[in-house]
């Protein structure tokens, strides 16, 4: 089950900062890429989610914009 505080506390275990904010989403992207079906700039009813993470457990759908 996707949480996006379990997976942030297990980013900042491996990562005490990053230079950039595209640093940030691909050091995030690869994690959850991991578990997660995870697709990057995903167009979504005309908004551009930078990453949107499918769970293929459970189905749901998350947006990380």
């Amino acid at each position: 089950m996707f949480s996006i505080d379990q997976e942030m506390k297990k980013l900042s275990e491996k990562h005490l900062f990053f230079s950039s904010k595209e640093a940030f989403k691909n050091a995030l992207k690869h994690q959850l890429q991991e578990k997660f079906r995870v697709i990057e700039n995903k167009d979504f009813h005309g908004c551009v989610v930078e990453l949107w993470v499918e769970d293929p457990n459970s189905e749901q759908q998350h947006a990380i914009y």
